[in-house]
């Protein structure tokens, strides 16, 4: 988390699945001690929240061979073995 930047893309785990958001703010901590929160919004719903970490996972998309993260940048993961470099 320490690497995202503001705007961002990032999906929420918001009632029983994830929602495309974006980062609004990079995280402050909680009044009450719980923790950093996030300031996320979804642009297709025009929602705001702010919550923990825990809700939140790499935007990803499958590029055929492997997953890429849109955020932040250059994170890729390899299902089984990755491709010789």
């Amino acid at each position: 988390f320490a690497s995202l930047q503001t705007g961002d893309p990032l999906e929420l785990w918001h009632g029983d699945g994830w929602w495309e958001v974006n980062l609004t703010d990079a995280g402050r901590e909680a009044s009450d001690g719980a923790g950093k929160l996030y300031a996320v919004r979804s642009p297709h719903y025009a929602s705001e929240y702010r919550v923990s970490a825990q809700r939140l996972r790499p935007r990803w998309t499958f590029c055929g061979s492997h997953w890429k993260a849109e955020a932040p940048a250059g994170l890729v993961v390899y299902e089984g073995a990755a491709p010789d470099a």
